[in-house]
This record gives structure tokens, sequence and C-alpha cells, in this order.
């Protein structure tokens, strides 16, 4: 053979060799020997969204890549998985599943990737649905033979809900017998187990209550579905008993209960009597603004006409002082208090008021932010003679702080003073009696002496020392007192 024959064999060959054994695409789903990490192309942010009883929905978060699509593998209960239990495409990030029944069984899914044999990392979740969640409103409203009450719901398929009450603790709904559930076809709805013998029915049945077997001793009402607040009004009492309430809600799992309330009807020969109101603790506090509020629990037989918020920097305050009105009736409320003063403690009470006067809840207090800044009107002079009066320097003193009284005078002679006091503006504070004595020794000099702020004084810049002696007025500069 000649040569070149020789060479074109050869490189023949290698190009045959260079051309099958190519190197794999590291990044590629449907190439087998790239040795992907599975989790590096698996679905993620995958969670479950359930519709209602019969359907849920799986979404999911994927990166673009060379894939054929997504599978879903799914279990009921603890059964085997039925894997490929559905098929996605590769474009879409979602799947319906309308074929469950929540009420009767959890459900397990896996979503994956899939590029031809090869396959992602599963992921996992499992869906299953409880009864509703309830909380039970205050009672209101009592008379001798109704009440208002209600209730907060949460959760899947609500179909039915109130209040049941009862004058044994604990209440809960009076359900038919089995015979007269099945008799009452339009209370009862049947599902199919997808994927049972025969498409056997399951019987689903709500609480079927008894109207008939209320009494005044217990009772329930019906208000509505759904989830979200309601109200509930309590009638056929008996006056002067004691009752137990609870809010309920029910779904195809089943009934819950919120947390029970006592109250006590009025009696047949009670008169009108003053509402019951209780005082909100207070928010929101800055330099000249907080929110009170409070609780009208009940109107005492008569309706509360009027209701809101007294306030005052005395203790308590009454319609007479610092008034915000917020509306009529029973039932909870706000009200905004405005243009306050800097640093200083307000006293609030809740009020209402029906035909027989005006009742208030307990008193709350609160301290502004800031620091006063009053317009002092100090009118008390110095008579007498040249003085000087020296506190204690500082920007500002707080309520029980000791404070130094400096008093010089280059001519005054005076042994103990006739009286000390201490004034905000023109208002007398605290008198410290003569006790406080400023001795002169014949050549100028500077007496000094401490005594306590009192506690419980208003915030204000507007404090004076005053000492009198004889019938002259020794006045100090203003001063700042907080609390």
């Amino acid at each position: 053979m000649k040569p070149q024959h020789y060479l074109l064999t050869i490189l023949t060959a290698a190009l045959f060799i260079f051309t099958t054994c190519e190197k794999p695409e590291r990044d590629n789903p449907w190439d087998s020997k790239a040795n992907l990490d599975p989790d590096d192309w698996a679905p993620t942010n995958a969670q479950i969204t359930v519709n209602s009883i019969s359907s849920v929905t799986l979404d999911w978060d994927y990166e673009d890549k060379n894939i054929e699509g997504f599978r879903v593998d799914r279990k009921t209960g603890s059964g085997a998985w039925e894997e490929e239990f559905a098929s996605i495409e590769p474009n879409k990030k979602s799947f319906d599943d309308n074929n469950v029944n929540l009420a009767v069984n959890s459900y397990s899914y896996r979503l994956y990737a899939y590029a031809g044999s090869n396959t992602s990392a599963k992921v996992e979740d499992v869906i299953q649905l409880s009864v509703p969640t309830v909380t039970t409103e205050e009672v209101t409203d009592i008379t001798e033979a109704t009440a208002k009450s209600g209730g907060n719901v949460t959760g899947i398929d609500v179909n039915a809900r109130g209040v049941v009450w009862s004058t044994s603790p604990s209440p809960e709904l009076t359900t038919k017998t089995d015979k007269e559930k099945s008799e009452n076809k339009d209370n009862v709805s049947t599902v199919k187990r997808r994927g049972e013998q025969n498409s056997a029915e399951i019987t689903i049945s709500q609480e079927i209550i008894d109207k008939e077997e209320q009494d005044k001793n217990s009772g329930y009402t019906v208000d509505g579905s759904g989830t979200g607040t309601f109200t509930s009004d309590i009638t056929g009492l008996t006056p002067g008993a004691t009752y137990y309430v609870r809010a309920y809600a029910t779904n195809d799992v089943g009934t819950a209960y919120g947390e029970q309330k006592s109250f006590t009807t009025l009696e047949d020969d009670d008169e009108a009597t003053l509402p019951t109101v209780t005082t909100a603790d207070i928010t929101n506090i800055t330099e000249n603004s907080a929110i009170g509020g409070g609780n009208i629990t009940s109107d005492g037989g008569a309706n509360v006409t009027a209701r809101g918020i007294a306030y005052s920097t005395s203790q308590n305050p009454t319609t007479s002082d610092n008034t915000v009105s917020s509306g009529s009736g029973t039932g909870s409320f706000e009200a905004d208090m405005t243009g306050l003063d800097p640093n200083t403690t307000y006293y609030v009470r809740a009020f209402a008021t029906n035909s027989e006067g005006t009742a208030y809840g307990e008193q709350k207090n609160f301290t502004t932010t800031g620091m006063p800044d009053f317009d002092c009107e100090i009118e008390t002079e110095t008579t007498g003679t040249t003085y000087n009066i020296t506190i204690t320097p500082a920007d500002y003193f707080n309520q029980g702080d000791m404070i130094k009284v400096t008093m010089e005078s280059p001519d005054y002679v005076f042994g103990q003073a006739d009286n000390v006091s201490l004034y905000n503006n023109e208002d007398l504070i605290h008198d410290y009696g003569n006790w406080l004595t400023f001795n002169y020794g014949g050549t100028i000099t500077s007496n000094a002496r401490e005594f306590s702020l009192p506690t419980e004084i208003p915030a204000s810049n507007c404090y004076t020392i005053r000492v009198i002696k004889g019938e002259d007025i020794f006045v100090s500069e203003p001063f700042t007192v907080i609390p």
C-alpha cells in the first residue's frame, strides 16, 4: 500500500474516534453522562393551596432548562404512591388536582422534573384539612330574655356558623339521630372516593340541629356560612339566670367551638341601672396626642345614648373635664386625645350614659413625651431689697429630686424665714414651712439649703421657690419639673 493511503486511513480513524467520544454536556438533563446533581434541576418553592374540600393546586418555580416536563406522584393517606399520577408540560408551573376529598383523607404529593429517563430530585409536601378555627365575642346588650354575642371564623368550606348556649358549662350543638339525618336529605351531601370499587358513596353529614329541642335552658343560632366575623342574637332566655355561650363553625370535617363566655340575664323586676363600662389601655402616645377607648359590656337595661372618654391632669376625671365622644350603644370603641401638653401625666376614664346617669370605667394614666413648654404667667415680684436665689443648675428636675437653694444679698440681713414655698406659676404646690434659714454674718455670704420636690406634681417649666421674711418676698428664676 502506498504511503499516502496509510495516512488517509489513520486520519479517518482519528476523526471517527473524536466524533464518537465527544465530551458530555455538563448542564444538559437529557445527557445521562453529564452527572448532574438531581437537586440542581429540581423544582423550587413548591406549595399547595386548598381551593375547596375537593380541589387543591400545586405551584412551583423553575429555572429555564432543557427538560421534557414535570411529573407528580400522589399518595392518599398512608397508602401506596400513585407514581406518574400527572404529567405537566415544561412551560407550565402549576397543577390542579380536582379529585380529592380532604374531609376524609390527607394527600401527599411528589413533584419532579424529567428529561427522557433522567429525573431530578423529588419535592414532597402533604395537605390535610381540619375543622375551622373559631373565637367567641363578648356578650353584650343583656336584658331579662335576650343578649348579643357572635364570633370570628377562619378555615375552609365553612357551611354553618353561629353560637350555642346553655345554663350548663361547655354547651354543644344537639344533633338528630342517624335515622332523622337520613330522612333529611337536604342537609346531607355525598362524595365518591377516586379509585374505589363500584364508586361506593361516602356520606358526609354536617351537624343537623333539632330546632324543636331548644328551651329556655339552651339554644343556638345559625348565622350564615363562610369565614369572617358575625353577630348573633340570643333570645328566649330566663330572667336572672346564668348562661354559658360558645361560637361554633362547621365544615365537612366536623364542628369547632370558640372559648366559653358567661353572662347573667336581668331579673324580671330589675329596673334600669347604670351601664357597665371598662377603660382601655392608652396607646399611640406622643408629645401632644394619645388614643384611649373603652368597652360597654351592658347597657343596664336602657339605651346607651352617649359614650367616650374623660381625661384630665387630675385624678378621677368626669364629663365635666376634657371629653372625647365616641357614638352610642354597647361594644368597644376608640377615642383620640389631641392638643395635649408635652411630658405631662394625664388620667383617663371611659364613660357611658343612659337614662339612669353616667357610669365610668377604671382609671388609666399615661405621660406624654417631650418637655413641657408653657408660657409662664408669674405675677409675684420681689419686694424690699437686692437679692439672688440660685437653684441647683439643671435642665430639669424629676418629681422627688433633691434641689439646693442658695440665697445671697449684699445688704439684706435675716434669720429664719417666715415661709418657704414651691409654686407653679401662681399656684401654691407645696409649703415647706419656716424651717429654711438663711443667715447673714455682716458680710456678703451665700447660704444654701437642700429640700426635696414633692411627687405627683404637674410637669411644668414655670416652677419657682418663694421665700417670705416679714413683708418681703424673694422669688427664684423659673425651673422645670417633669414626672
